[in-house]
């Protein structure tokens, strides 16, 4: 049943036993051999941009013949949450699209149209806000419609007002860093 084992064959075993009862036994039972740490971490809260809850209403100017009509709207807001010292220099790109209500192809058309973008009565160059704040935000929007050469969506336009369809304005409110104001 039992096999006798040779020589070197105990010899090995009891080596391997050796060496297993040392590694073992080097650590006395009240030797600390690992240890941790708690720590809390307070995550910052995000940088956030979120469009007013109020809604956005559009008033048409005085109209007068052979005068492009003016559309207003001086209540879109943003507001904005960034933190102390967490955007550098931060600037607010506002991105407008034109659509047609009912148009299954939502073709923008923006173009037809001269946009004007202002905070209280300065205009944004290239619809960029570099006084952006923390909080609320305050912008009027201004659309007046192109003369019919200049506007390769003239006739979506005309034919959506013949119509009597309205259009949906949509305003996005990008936040960035900027180079300084």
């Amino acid at each position: 049943m039992f096999k006798k084992l040779a020589k070197k064959q105990l010899l090995g075993i009891l080596t391997a036993a050796a060496i297993v009862v040392t590694t073992v036994g080097s650590f006395a039972v009240w030797d600390t051999l690992s240890a941790s740490k708690n720590a809390s971490l307070t995550l910052d809260k995000p940088v956030t941009v979120t469009a007013g809850a109020e809604d956005v209403t559009f008033t048409a100017g005085t109209r007068t013949l052979k005068t492009a009509n003016t559309y207003t709207a001086d209540n879109l807001k943003f507001d904005v949450s960034m933190g102390t010292g967490v955007v550098s220099n931060p600037q607010l790109a506002l991105e407008t699209k034109v659509t047609i209500d009912g148009d299954s192809t939502e073709t923008d058309v923006a173009d037809a149209f001269t946009i004007t973008l202002k905070k209280a009565d300065a205009e944004l160059a290239g619809g960029i806000d570099k006084t952006v704040t923390e909080g609320e935000n305050a912008y009027t929007v201004v659309l007046t419609p192109n003369a019919q050469d200049s506007n390769p969506n003239y006739t979506k336009v005309l034919e959506a007002a013949t119509a009597g369809k309205t259009l949906s304005v949509e305003v996005t409110g990008t936040l960035s860093a900027g180079s300084g104001v």
